[in-house]
């Protein structure tokens, strides 16, 4: 959005379930409100709510979270230049929204980088959690304790935020500590789990809750893993992990919101990071389980973006290689091409670069090549960053995000992984990262 212009969204309804939508640009966002500032800075919007509930206050980029109320006449003042630092509040429903901005504040002194917290022992990344969800729970008390007539729901989001961001912290550890500690597994004693007694499993009001949603989900995904581990022959099979977790949300999730929710979330991401190879039976079990018809039409919706790339030739494309030689697609013919679009900036690009690598060496003298595409404006930080993390395979740089690559294969995020059978045709437009199940897969390719 245009930074001379201020948006207002809030709480959108999906069929039963409740979830807060994300500002992704003019066309996809849920706008509530919108006003233009004038040449004095000054703006003015109103939009009618039934109930109290969040909502985000968009300048360009940054946004503020605030809680509103039918009735709330709200002054908000800040500078764009220094957006979270100044914002302030007065007026009738003020009060928790200047509690929202301060939260905030400390949230980010409290926060340390990712890196820094998942490389820490388990028993310096326990202290340091549990210390800042300690010190979120006295701030949050104080001002309870200080306020008049809050509304009850505030309450209850702002009470379960700290603890499910500090579960959904405690969820990410194994895997990050992995990452970060360049470890190939990380033991915990079985009681590093006892975080999970503080999470209600069934609660839909917390579904707007990022970091419940995401506890929710890491759960599944433990739970899940340990079933697979005791079924030899279904972990042979295709989207084995979805299958079990499609399976045990039956079990560990009573609320129909939320076992939807769980439904439609692991289905989507599903599709979303591994396309749509083989998921006919995943799919079915969605659509006879999950009882929220707009989740139905919007996985269609989303399987429907796929399957027109199925079996059909892979479009070509030229790019320079790390030796600035030209490389086309169509070159490689003869053999399997796995295709990784990539960028420097991006953080799970590079935390797939570790499995890429070792992927590469399984797969040596094999009838497939590694094609990585970055999108990277720059060519020097691109360059710089395949020689100091010692990338293998076919290196080339497409040179930004309007690139034919990402037009003709609809790429709207990153990384994204495809893979093209000897003839150019297109297996899997979504195929699965090195870090998930692409193994698999590739050994059941014939003539591989």
């Amino acid at each position: 959005p245009a930074t001379d212009h201020i948006f207002i969204k809030g709480i959108k309804e999906i069929g039963s379930a409740v979830v807060d939508s994300i500002l992704v640009d003019r066309d996809a966002c849920y706008v509530i409100s919108f006003a233009i500032i004038d040449k004095n800075g000054n703006f003015s919007t109103s939009f009618q709510t039934d109930e109290p509930g969040y909502f985000k206050f968009f300048h360009g980029r940054e946004y503020a979270g605030m809680f509103l109320s039918p009735g709330d006449n709200i002054q908000l003042k800040l500078d764009a230049e220094e957006f979270d630092e100044t914002i302030s509040y007065s007026g009738t429903g003020s009060v928790p929204n200047g509690f929202l901005a301060l939260r905030l504040l400390l949230s980010e002194k409290l926060e340390k980088n990712q890196r820094e917290l998942y490389s820490l022992d388990v028993d310096r990344f326990i202290i340091e959690t549990d210390s800042a969800k300690k010190v979120l729970e006295d701030h949050l008390q104080a001002f309870l304790d200080s306020a008049l007539n809050i509304n009850e729901k505030f309450k209850k989001i702002e009470q379960a935020r700290i603890i499910y961001e500090w579960t959904d912290k405690r969820s990410k550890y194994p895997e990050y500590h992995k990452y970060y500690a360049n470890k190939d597994s990380v033991d915990l004693d079985e009681d590093y789990y006892n975080y999970m007694s503080d999470v209600d499993l069934n609660d839909p009001e917390l579904l707007t809750l990022s970091p419940y949603t995401g506890t929710l989900n890491a759960y599944l995904e433990k739970k899940a893993g340990e079933e697979l581990e005791k079924d030899s022959g279904l972990k042979e099979t295709d989207n084995a992990l979805t299958t079990v977790k499609l399976r045990m949300i039956k079990e560990l999730f009573s609320d129909e919101k939320v076992r939807n929710y769980m439904y439609y979330s692991v289905l989507s991401g599903q599709i979303k990071n591994s396309g749509i190879y083989k998921t006919e039976e995943l799919v079915a079990d969605f659509e006879e389980n999950c009882t929220n018809k707009e989740y139905i039409a919007n996985l269609r919706k989303e399987i429907g973006k796929w399957a027109e790339f199925s079996g059909m030739p892979a479009p070509d494309f030229t790019y320079p290689d790390i030796n600035g030689d030209k490389v086309s697609l169509s070159d490689l013919k003869g053999k399997y091409v796995y295709v990784d679009v990539w960028a420097t900036w991006c953080g799970p690009c590079k935390r797939e670069i570790p499995h890429l690598i070792k992927l590469q060496k399984e797969f040596k003298d094999r009838n497939i090549v590694f094609l990585s595409v970055s999108v990277d404006n720059s060519e020097e930080k691109w360059a710089k960053m395949v020689k100091e993390k010692g990338m293998k395979g076919i290196q080339l740089h497409a040179q930004g995000w309007e690139s034919s690559i990402m037009k003709d294969y609809k790429i709207k995020g990153i990384p994204r992984f495809m893979l093209i059978d000897p003839e150019g045709k297109i297996i899997n437009v979504q195929a699965p990262r090195p870090s998930g199940g692409i193994r698999e897969l590739l050994e059941k390719l014939e003539g591989i």
